[in-house]
């Protein structure tokens, strides 16, 4: 899970950064709130022995034809 939840936060802090929408110290920020809020949300949530079981639950929404992902939305409102 520490792997997954890295490259996912890796990615996310990238794709701000690339947009110009972030500084350095906030992406810093985001990355440890975002991390954060995933391990505490997906503790319960991940097998190992099955990776496809929770997936849909894991899902993480990033476009424009959906709602905002709460998730991503918390952790930028908290860095």
């Amino acid at each position: 899970m520490k792997e997954e939840i890295a490259a996912t936060v890796f990615f996310i802090t990238r794709l701000a950064k690339k947009r110009g929408k972030l500084e350095k110290r906030r992406s810093e920020k985001l990355a440890l709130e975002l991390t954060a809020i995933l391990f505490e949300t997906y503790k319960n949530h991940w097998y190992p022995e099955c990776p496809a079981r929770g997936q849909a639950f894991r899902c993480l929404r990033m476009n424009k034809a959906q709602q905002r992902d709460p998730l991503l939305e918390r952790a930028c409102q908290q860095s």
